[in-house]
């Protein structure tokens, strides 16, 4: 006989159904199931790196100020800008250095902007594919 039906809750309150056949096996959901955790692993993974990217910044796992993403202003420095709390005027900026040479970065750059004509022009060609087909299709009406 049959084994039976159930359901499965995941994490974001997903559900699947599945049913036993009589040699045990799953009917389906087995897909779903698996699908439900590769969503819940990706989630995790998105969290252990922000957890990671806080442990970086904060060390001590206590507030500081860091260059560039926070600081604690107080009532006169605050005046000192005029009373604008753009974040910009407080935290500054961090340049973050990327190992590269003069050299090596005109030439990332070149190569960079080669791809945006190519892809540029690639897209011209698709806009003008799309124009004719629609005037091909407006003539038809």
């Amino acid at each position: 006989g049959w084994g039976g039906w159930g359901v499965f809750w995941g994490g974001g309150g997903c559900f699947f159904w599945w049913g036993l056949c009589s040699c045990g096996g799953f009917l389906w959901g087995f897909r779903g199931a698996l699908e439900l955790l590769h969503g819940e692993v990706r989630g995790a993974e998105v969290w252990f790196g922000h957890v990671g990217w806080l442990q970086e910044r904060f060390p001590a796992a206590r507030y500081e100020d860091v260059v560039g993403l926070c600081k604690l202003a107080g009532l006169d420095e605050v005046e000192e800008q005029d009373f604008s709390l753009n974040p910009g005027r407080y935290v500054g900026v961090v340049i973050e250095e990327d190992g590269k040479t003069e050299e090596e970065f005109i030439e990332e750059i070149a190569d960079l902007n080669e791809q945006l004509t190519t892809l540029t022009a690639a897209s011209d060609k698709l806009t003008k594919i799309i124009n004719s087909n629609i005037s091909a299709m407006s003539e038809d009406l």
